[in-house]
């Protein structure tokens, strides 16, 4: 039952109509989000503060390295298996999820081999520390990207508190709490690679079996006979978009230094925290857009975008009022990291497209001409953004790839841009 006074309800009513979004829906799913956020914000940040102090950049910016390193071998697998989850369990197949599971766990084999070629190498390179975190690594990342399916399932059941309680508030506060932990016993590479792997895969596998039994998800429970197939074709296209979001870190490390990603992360960390949010509003509007007709939706994205781009410019204005403050504070080993991340914020106004972005996933399934737009809307940005990361590190460096960033997010936007145009043309032809 609506328990909203009459005369709030009659405000939020009016403000749905010149929106044109549906804001007790997004006020629900926000309400658990903030919660989330706030929850893997402020973990986040305290462990970023214990290894400002508690281990050296050249270490910090190698642990970094290794977790991108094995990011990057994951692309060998179904790496976006769990879109096609959310939708298909959206649309009814609850089976979908243990088939994800099964699915992903036995295309993971990739990435084990992966790192134990990686491994090998940096073996007889007589690099030791590189050869068993990476390892180690790529043995446990296939469990905790395929128990992770959970939370798409939690997503499209629209269930935001046991998202946000599984995945964000315990997902987090336990991982960081024992790489805290590590940091302050054993300082060194492999010790916080083990601890960060270990914890999350801990916490991943017993939430989905957690969400199996709340759910009572059974072994005939009925399963989209498409969902494989579409899985593998976001999961092909989501390749090179798995090598864009982590080559930056790869070509850091080996063509300037360790200590400079160390630099380069605690730039950008606190700004992609902040992304999170804007995420969970994205995940929502799929669900959301899923079941609802072209017309309706094309009419409400204009609005939409208007808000995203306000809400946007506020942030990128606040942070950088606030940025040396706030890294003086809590971390004075990085004062040097404030010219960057201030620049890197104009990346949060790629944030205004995500309305476009989220239509043509959520109806990519329907036809061939949509998935092909999907195609288009990641394989595009990734090769202008693997492009200029590679050009900006090896031209100019550091600043090199933090400009080369934050062009790359908005030649994202144009792109997105275009597709929803073209897209829209065509419908209006047929």
């Amino acid at each position: 039952m609506d328990k909203t006074p009459d005369f709030l309800s009659r405000i939020i009513a009016r403000a749905e109509i010149v929106l044109r979004t549906d804001l007790r829906y997004i006020f629900h799913g926000m309400s658990w989000s903030i919660v989330g956020q706030t929850a893997a914000v402020l973990s986040s940040l305290a462990l970023s503060v214990v290894l400002s102090h508690a281990v050296s950049k050249e270490i910090y910016g190698t642990y970094k390295y290794v977790l991108s390193f094995v990011a990057i071998l994951s692309v060998l697998s179904l790496n976006n298996v769990g879109g096609a989850v959310f939708q298909s369990v959206a649309r009814g197949f609850d089976g979908a999820l243990k088939e994800g599971f099964r699915v992903n766990l036995h295309w993971s084999i990739a990435i084990f081999a992966g790192a134990v070629a990686a491994g090998a190498y940096y073996f007889f390179a007589h690099n030791l520390t590189l050869a068993f975190a990476i390892l180690i690594g790529g043995c446990i990342s296939p469990f905790i990207t395929s128990a992770n399916i959970f939370g798409a399932y939690l997503g499209a059941k629209k269930d935001f508190a046991r998202q946000t309680l599984y995945m964000d508030v315990w997902g987090n506060a336990i991982p960081v709490a024992l790489l805290i932990a590590t940091a302050y016993v054993s300082p060194r590479v492999v010790s916080l690679v083990a601890a960060y792997f270990i914890g999350n895969a801990a916490v991943a596998l017993y939430f989905y079996f957690r969400t199996r039994r709340v759910y009572g998800v059974k072994k005939d429970a009925a399963t989209d006979p498409h969902m494989i197939a579409y899985g593998k074709h976001i999961s092909v296209i989501g390749v090179l978009a798995g090598i864009a979001g982590n080559v930056d870190k790869l070509l850091l490390f080996h063509y300037v230094a360790a200590s400079e990603l160390a630099v380069y992360a605690f730039a950008t960390g606190i700004l992609d925290q902040l992304k999170g949010p804007i995420k969970t509003l994205d995940t929502m509007m799929q669900a959301r857009f899923a079941t609802r007709t072209d017309a309706d939706l094309q009419s409400g994205i204009p609005s939409k975008m208007l808000w995203m781009f306000l809400f946007s410019i506020i942030t990128v204005l606040a942070f950088i009022a606030v940025a040396p403050v706030l890294y003086r504070l809590l971390f004075p080993a990085y004062l040097e990291a404030v010219p960057y991340a201030r620049v890197y914020a104009f990346s949060l106004l790629g944030i205004t497209f995500y309305p476009i972005a989220s239509y043509i996933v959520a109806k990519s399934i329907e036809s061939n001409r949509r998935l092909r737009d999907q195609y288009l809307l990641i394989v595009i940005p990734s090769i202008i953004q693997i492009a200029a990361i590679f050009v900006g590190i090896l031209g100019w460096g550091l600043w090199g790839l933090v400009v080369a960033r934050v062009a790359s997010s908005f030649a994202t936007g144009l792109v997105t841009i275009l597709i929803y145009l073209t897209l829209i043309r065509g419908r209006t032809e047929i």
